[in-house]
């Protein structure tokens, strides 16, 4: 089988490669190289990494992950200590984290302890949950309840770098566990303002469990704060476009939405409500586009949020699901990206 992978396939899907001018199938060819697994196809990805398509040169470091194991761990640990080469490196993190096994887990694991840099170790924490929720391995749950989550709770708590901040609540949200939700739906709930409490109800909304889902419930019925209560309101259209269970559409249908019109009524800063008008873009089907457009008529300030919240309904009812769901599925093995944060 080897020799056939080296003198049929690869020849193969090189050639392909090199001739073909769409750019999905290139990219398709890359992904199928990182399943060949021979000494050649790992050298042509080796050199695919500094490709100036960035669509092409991440499909390239996602396939150097498929064989996973040690040597794809020193090998594509490599892109989390350079800053230049950041989506590379959640590229490189994505690869690990989705095909990575058991044997896999203790060289990240070290390669966690061993670091005094923390790029590298948020970046070995988002691989290390991204597992865990795949493979649900004992071990490697506890050592994100007992290391990983205090270190991310004190740099997504703390208030240093904002990106450093907004990577490590996308690390929490992958751990996959009710710790980390805690701490992003602390910072959802407070006072904080900006892009760090966007980016916790992002990455809950997105990968939060059904006890979040509850917190959410209970800070859109019973919250003192209006604010947070639309952002509760956008995590659970999240979660139900995710088709949680814990998040039906009865909920949004009798709950979220006529909540979000209703507060629009209300005299709000323009901040609150832009947040909002997402809130029905997240929630919303035709009767929210009518609402919508009658806002539009009669306030010119939201109308490019409105036409993009007006898009995501559209999208939603033309594809059946909603497209942040659709890039995550994405993600997950085509494209081969981590989380833009």
């Amino acid at each position: 089988m080897t020799e056939i992978l080296r003198d049929e396939v690869f020849p193969f899907l090189e050639k392909t490669y090199r001739e073909e001018g769409i750019l999905d199938l290139r990219t398709a060819c890359l992904y199928a190289m990182g399943e060949v697994r021979t000494r050649k196809s790992r050298k042509f990805l080796e050199e695919l990494t500094g490709d100036k398509n960035r669509k092409l040169a991440r499909a390239a470091v996602y396939s150097l992950g498929i064989n996973s194991g040690k040597q794809a761990v020193e090998r594509l640990a490599a892109y989390w200590t350079d800053p230049g080469k950041r989506r590379l490196g959640w590229t490189a993190a994505a690869a690990l984290g989705d095909n990575g096994d058991l044997e896999t887990i203790n060289p990240l694991r070290q390669r966690y302890l061993d670091s005094s840099r923390d790029d590298e170790q948020i970046m070995a924490a988002y691989t290390l949950g991204r597992m865990n929720a795949r493979l649900n391995d004992d071990d490697c749950k506890s050592f994100l309840a007992t290391d990983i989550i205090p270190y991310l709770n004190d740099i997504f708590l703390g208030d240093g770098d904002i990106q450093a901040r907004k990577r490590a609540a996308w690390a929490l949200s992958e751990t996959g566990l009710r710790e980390a939700d805690r701490t992003l739906f602390l910072v959802l709930s407070s006072d904080e303002r900006g892009d760090i409490k966007s980016t916790a109800v992002a990455s809950l909304g997105s990968f939060g469990g059904r006890e979040a889902a509850n917190d959410c419930i209970t800070l859109l019925n019973y919250g003192d704060n209006p604010e947070n209560r639309v952002l509760a309101a956008q995590t659970l259209a999240m979660m139900n476009n995710r088709r949680m269970e814990s998040t039906p559409d009865s909920l949004i249908e009798n709950e979220v939405v006529p909540f979000l019109k209703e507060i629009w009524s209300e005299d709000h800063s323009s901040a609150v409500k832009r947040e909002i008008i997402k809130g029905l873009g997240l929630a919303g089907g035709q009767e929210e586009i009518e609402f919508l457009e009658q806002i539009s008529a009669n306030d010119r300030r939201h109308r490019r949020d409105i036409r993009r919240a007006v898009r995501r309904i559209n999208y939603r009812e033309e594809n059946g699901e909603d497209w942040a769901v659709a890039r995550i599925r994405k993600m997950r093995r085509i494209s081969g990206c981590g989380p833009a944060p």
